[in-house]
């Protein structure tokens, strides 16, 4: 689950650096893109890769799935949310702490890049912790690690580093969830709930962005008070269904 995690942050974070070194202008980035969608036809195409045969029917629908889940669906809008933001503001946010327009993507760079690195890590520990102290403790690494962002913009190399160990904790939630979901459940339980943990997705994708900008507009570091705010939301959140 680590390296799947790794790998997906090793593509959001591809597609920002290939435009930036190919411009967006003219042919070449769309062909690009063509041929990233290429790339996928082999997986779909192949007969090796075939679904898993479960032996039983899904019973219950989405809510039933939300019940037995909660906190992995909870991470994965945390993790959607939070993350669609950064990628989409933390550039204008640097630029408005006075960062210029060519260094302010290295942020998103550097966090990216303790996304892909420090998981590997994280699924170690989680391999030999408790996985949900685990969560609540990268949960509340992020929050604090969100409210340093303002704190550290004057220095280049204390930025990347909050930065780097910051991506590396907030991914690590979604990371260490996938893999306490995936040793809780099997069969049709499993498949529901990675289906709607997919729906929590889109869901936490649509409404980070629209909520960090609208902080932003309404206070000066409104990126890093959202990223803070949601991620302490999280960790009530685990703290009180561990109560119930």
């Amino acid at each position: 689950m680590a390296t799947y995690t790794a790998a997906l942050s090793l593509g959001f974070a591809a597609g920002p650096l290939i435009l930036s070194v190919v411009g967006t202008d003219g042919a070449l980035p769309y062909a690009i893109g063509a041929v990233l969608v290429a790339c996928a036809i082999p997986l779909v195409a192949t007969k090796r890769v075939a679904a898993p045969h479960f032996g039983e029917a899904p019973t219950g629908g989405p809510l039933r799935y939300l019940r037995l889940a909660p906190v992995a669906i909870a991470a994965t809008i945390l993790n959607a949310a939070v993350e669609t933001a950064g990628m989409s503001f933390l550039a204008l946010y640097a630029m408005g702490a006075g960062w210029t327009e060519a260094e302010a993507p290295r942020l998103i760079t550097a966090l990216m890049v303790g996304a892909i690195l420090l998981q590997l890590p994280i699924g170690w520990l989680g391999d030999r912790m408790e996985r949900r102290r685990l969560v609540l403790a990268l949960g509340v690494v992020s929050a604090l690690g969100a409210l340093l962002w303002p704190f550290v913009l004057h220095d280049p190399v204390l930025s990347y580093a909050t930065l780097f160990i910051w991506g590396g904790a907030f991914v690590g939630i979604y990371t260490i969830m996938l893999t306490l979901v995936g040793s809780r459940f099997q069969g049709t339980d499993l498949v529901g709930i990675y289906a709607v943990m997919g729906l929590a997705w889109g869901v936490g994708a649509l409404l980070g962005p629209a909520l960090a900008g609208f902080s932003m507009g309404v206070m000066t570091h409104g990126l890093p008070i959202f990223s803070a705010l949601a991620c302490a939301g999280f960790c009530v959140f685990v703290v009180m269904q561990q109560r119930d």
